[in-house]
C-alpha cells in the first residue's frame, strides 16, 4: 500500500499535473484493483490535461486574428472621414466578429455533444436503410460530388442514436469534401465485420495522411485543414466521431490508401442483440 501510495505521489506534480503514467498492477487482489484504478484515473486526467493545454494554445492561434481584424477595422474607422471607406471597415470588423462566432458555436457543440452523450437512450436503427437516406441527402447539399454507396442486400441492425450517428456522418462527408481531389467519387460502403460488428467505411482520393497521424487523427485539437482559410479550424471534428463511435461501443479507425491516393475511415459498430 505504501509502495502504491509513493508511485501515485510521483506521478503528480504538487500543481496537479501528471509527469508519468501509472503502470496497473497484475495482481488479483484489493491492491491490484486499487492500483488498475489509480492507473486509470490518472491517464483520463493526463488526456484531459493535454486537451486543456492544446485548447489553449489552439485558441490563442484561432482567435489572434479575427481579433487583429476588428482591431485595425475600429482604429482605421476613427480616421476615416468617407462613407465609403467607414463602410468597408465596418465590413471587415463585422467578418472578424462573425469568426469569433464561429468558433464560439464549434466549442459549445464539442461541450454539448459530451454533455448529451451521458443523457441519449438507445433505439434499435436500420443503419442501412440510414446510409441510404443519408447519402442522398448529402448528393444534394453537395452537387459538385460524386457518391457512390454500396450497401448489402439485408438490413443493418444497431443499438444507439440515429442523430448521433448522422452527426458521425456529417463531418466524415464535411472532412471528405474538404480533402478530395475534385472531379473524383467519395466512396460510402457498409458490409459486415464477422458476426457481430459492422463496418462503415468513407473513402476519398486526395493527400494521404501524415505519417503517425492515422491514429492521432482523431485526438482533440488535431486538424490538417490550412490554417490560413477564413474558416476557423479547432481540430475537433474527428474527436467528435471518435466519442460517438465509443458512445456505441465502436471505434473508428483511418488508414492511407494507394494506387490512387487518399483516405479511408472506418467506423466499426457492434450489431444489436
Amino acid at each position: 500500500m505504501h509502495r502504491l501510495r509513493n508511485r501515485v505521489e510521483d506521478a503528480v506534480t504538487p500543481d496537479g499535473r501528471i509527469l508519468n503514467e501509472l503502470p496497473p498492477e497484475k495482481a488479483r487482489d484489493e491492491i491490484g484493483d486499487l492500483s488498475r484504478s489509480f492507473s486509470n484515473v490518472l491517464n483520463r486526467l493526463k488526456e484531459y490535461n493535454r486537451y486543456l493545454e492544446a485548447m489553449t494554445s489552439r485558441l490563442a492561434h484561432e482567435l489572434r486574428t479575427p481579433l487583429s481584424v476588428v482591431r485595425s477595422s475600429l482604429d482605421n474607422l476613427s480616421q476615416e472621414e468617407s462613407a465609403e471607406g467607414q463602410e468597408k471597415y465596418i465590413t471587415r470588423a463585422k467578418e472578424g466578429v462573425d469568426r469569433l462566432a464561429i468558433i464560439l458555436h464549434r466549442m459549445r457543440e464539442a461541450t454539448r455533444l459530451e454533455q448529451l452523450l451521458q443523457l441519449t437512450t438507445h433505439e434499435s436503427f436500420d443503419l442501412s436503410q440510414m446510409l441510404g437516406i443519408a447519402t442522398e441527402s448529402y448528393r444534394s447539399a453537395f452537387p459538385d460530388m460524386v457518391f457512390d454507396l454500396a450497401l448489402p442486400s439485408k438490413a443493418v441492425i444497431i443499438s444507439g442514436s440515429p442523430d448521433l450517428i448522422s452527426q458521425a456522418l456529417d463531418k466524415l462527408i464535411s472532412n471528405a469534401h474538404d480533402f478530395h481531389t475534385p472531379g473524383t467519387a467519395v466512396h460510402l460502403a457498409l458490409k459486415a465485420s464477422g458476426q457481430a460488428t459492422v463496418e462503415l467505411s468513407i473513402s476519398n482520393q486526395g493527400d494521404t495522411l501524415p505519417q503517425g497521424m492515422e491514429n492521432s487523427i482523431f485526438d482533440s485539437m488535431v486538424s490538417l485543414r490550412d490554417q490560413k482559410g477564413d474558416e476557423p479550424h479547432l481540430g475537433l471534428g474527428l474527436y467528435l466521431v471518435r466519442l460517438i463511435c465509443e458512445y456505441h461501443g465502436g471505434h473508428i479507425a483511418a488508414r492511407n490508401l494507394s494506387s490512387p491516393t487518399g483516405v479511408e475511415f472506418i467506423m466499426t459498430l457492434p450489431l444489436a442483440h
